[in-house]
């Protein structure tokens, strides 16, 4: 059962890793250079002053909620074709090593029964 979880969360771990890189680079791409002019004209309207720590808040909270549903999509999207993917491949394995493995103890009680070492 280990080697199945393993399978599993290997696969979907690199499927993740890869969707959620392309799909947060293509939302800052699109949102980043928009959300920061924003904040530059809300501090400036505002008569604030243009505070490194301010400007980079406002940015995150500007692409936070967008970058989360963007992150949360592409893992949506991705688990379940890891699962299909995987879960067939796992269950073969894990088939074949548990007959491989009642094999064994079968020849091994065989051949204790029959007093060949």
């Amino acid at each position: 059962m280990t080697a199945l979880r393993d399978r599993l969360v290997q696969g979907l771990r690199e499927r993740f890793e890869a969707i959620t890189e392309e799909r947060v680079e293509a939302a800052l791409r699109e949102r980043l250079s928009e959300a920061l002019r924003r904040t530059l004209v809300e501090q400036i309207a505002l008569g604030g002053g243009l505070a490194p720590e301010q400007i980079a808040e406002a940015v995150r909270a500007r692409l936070a909620d967008h970058l989360r549903d963007t992150v949360i999509d592409a893992l949506r999207e991705r688990l379940g074709d890891v699962i299909r993917e995987r879960l067939a491949e796992a269950v073969r394995t894990a088939v074949i090593q548990q007959a491989a493995a009642m094999q064994q103890s079968a020849t091994a009680e065989i051949g204790a029964t029959s007093g060949i070492h």
